[in-house]
């Protein structure tokens, strides 16, 4: 059985606007900062790190201030990925994120 796994890289830097990385960085800077658990599996960490600090921007955080990238997920990302994966892919949907979000 050949594995699964494939590198695929897409230069994306052309379809973005001029100021995004001002403006991603805008947004970044009210990041919810704190210690998120380590993720057993994927992380890179040493085994005896619990917790990673981390920042993360929620979903409608995104939506609202970087509209452009909400766009871009839902239909040129999407079609990349659907590209680099050979198959039929879709977005998350919107509860979904929410929902995992009121868990944390």
């Amino acid at each position: 059985m050949q594995p699964r796994f494939r590198w695929t890289t897409f230069d994306v830097t052309g379809s973005l606007p001029p100021n995004w990385q001002h403006e991603i960085s805008a947004v970044a800077k009210g990041a919810d900062f704190r210690k998120f658990p380590r993720t057993p599996l994927l992380s890179r960490e040493a085994p005896e790190v619990s917790h990673i600090a981390r920042g993360r921007v929620h979903a409608d955080q995104v939506r609202h201030r970087l509209p452009w990238l909400h766009e871009a997920y839902r239909r040129e990302f999407l079609r990349l990925a659907a590209e680099a994966a050979q198959e039929h892919v879709l977005p998350a949907r919107d509860h979904v994120v929410t929902e995992n979000k009121r868990k944390l």
